[in-house]
This record gives structure tokens, sequence and C-alpha cells, in this order.
């Protein structure tokens, strides 16, 4: 008697425990999702040219939804709105634009610097040479440059550069040579600089900024630049 009342009890325990769990059942708060849909991104962007992107908003959250974005192009901003979004609904957002100014980083490849005496009409040192040695000369440099020198050279520092464009293999390099005189006690330095650089194309990017009442969501996506 006394083994079939505690079935009863156990029995009657599991029941009201699984009662309670039915009754209140355990919840997940509600999330959100932003994000590009890569069917409309480009492998890369070639200047002056019209594009047509777009993301996507999706909601989970348990009941409807604000969001308010911006998309950035480049740090400029080129469209901005807000969207209301029912619970397990997804929005997509289109936008377009074109990039006509393209910024570039510049690589120093190579670089070397030479220092030259110039004492009176005389220079020490090698690349260069003075000709008319007397209160007027011409210093000649590379590639056709002249500085004209009057002694004793008054208006230092003074300089002059050149820049040119070379192949090597499927790129174009720059040259930069730079010449730089001055003067320090009478006697005149002058600094032959040489450069080899090449510029890269910097990549166009597109931030897109996704905002709810409690949440943010930042998107940022690079592409690159195809020129010529």
């Amino acid at each position: 008697m006394r083994r079939e009342l505690l079935y009863v009890l156990v029995l009657a325990s599991v029941i009201a425990l699984g009662t309670l769990l039915i009754v209140y059942p355990k919840t997940s708060p509600g999330y959100s999702l932003a994000y590009f849909d890569n069917l409309t991104t480009p492998n890369y962007i070639i200047p002056n040219q019209t594009y047509e992107m777009s993301f996507v908003i999706e909601s989970h959250e348990r009941e409807r939804t604000k969001y308010e974005f911006e998309v950035f192009i480049n740090n400029h901003k080129i469209k901005s709105g807000e969207v209301v979004l029912e619970p397990q609904e997804k929005h997509s957002i289109s936008f377009n634009f074109s990039v006509s100014e393209v910024e570039y980083e510049k690589i120093t490849l190579e670089t070397r610097t030479e220092k030259y005496l110039i004492n009176g009409s005389i220079i020490l040192g090698t690349h260069s040479s003075l000709n008319n040695a007397s209160e007027l000369g011409i210093l000649l440099l590379d590639n056709n440059l002249t500085l004209n020198l009057a002694f004793p050279i008054t208006g230092t520092p003074l300089h002059v550069s050149h820049v040119r464009n070379i192949s090597e293999g499927n790129e174009t390099l720059a040259e930069i040579i730079e010449y730089d005189l001055t003067e320090i006690n009478e006697t005149y330095i002058l600094t032959r600089k040489y450069s080899k650089v090449k510029y890269v194309a910097e990549p166009v990017k597109v931030k897109v900024i996704v905002k709810s009442q409690n949440e943010e969501y930042p998107l940022l996506l690079t592409i690159p630049i195809k020129e010529g």
C-alpha cells in the first residue's frame, strides 16, 4: 500500500513539473541581421562607371522594429533612410554610385641620397659638372636639368626636381630625381635624392551603418580599382 502511494506521488510530481515546463517555456531574445547582397557586389570598380549594389536587413526580433541606415562611399554619405520591419521580415535596400576621383598610395621601391660640396666655383663629386667657372656658372644635372648659379650664390636653398615614367615588366613606375642646394659657412652642399616609386590605386570603401533602437550593425566592404 505504501509503495503504491509512493508511485502516485512521483507520477503526480512528474505531471506537475511537465505542466510547469509547458505553461512557462523558456524564451530567447530576438536579433537582427544586416549584410551585403553578394550578387550585386562587383569584383572591381572602373572609374566613371555607375554601379548598383544592395544590402539586406533581416528582423528576427519579437516585435515590430524600426531601422535607420546610412550608406558611405569613400567616407562620403550618398544615401540614408529608415525602414520598419515586422518579426521574421527582411528588406533589401539598393544604392547607386560611381567613382570619378581615384586615390593612390605611393610605395617607394628604391631610394638613395648623394651629397656634393661646392666651394667657390669648384664642385667636388661625380654625376655633375660646373661650366663657366667665373661669376656665373651653370650646374648640369641629370635629365637636362640645370641650376643657374652666380657666386656668391644667393637665395639658397634652391630646389629642382624631375619625374619620368619607366616600364618594368607589366608595371609603370616613376623615377624621381631631386636636387637641393644649401649653404653652410660659405660652402654649398648639393644633395641629390633618387627614388623609384609606384602608385597603387586605393580600393573603394563601401560602408553601411544600420541602427535599431538598441543595436548598431556596421558593414564594410573594399572593392579594388581597375584602370585602363
